[in-house]
């Protein structure tokens, strides 16, 4: 359990870097365009949210370790003896 929360706190982290990092960019360098023919707007507009960014991360390490926790308690229930079958 410990190993998967470590990968997922390392995939967290490169994702946010990243991800911030992404919208950064188009916030100050606006380098993704739009035809304002079709979308009235020259550059894709780009918001920042402290908040969502922190509820999105809380949300998704909820998520993981709770998938990551209902096999785990339903592997534990199994013994070894009867899943192999001996008698």
């Amino acid at each position: 359990m410990m190993h998967g929360f470590q990968i997922l706190s390392r995939g967290l982290i490169w994702g946010n870097i990243i991800g911030i990092l992404v919208c950064l960019v188009q916030q100050f360098g606006k380098i993704i365009k739009l035809n304002e023919a079709d979308y009235y707007l020259s550059v894709a507009p780009i918001h920042l949210n402290l908040w969502s960014v922190v509820f999105l991360n809380l949300g998704t390490i909820l998520m993981t370790l709770l998938i990551l926790w209902i096999p785990t308690g339903v592997i534990t229930r199994i013994s070894p003896l009867k899943a192999i079958g001996y008698r």
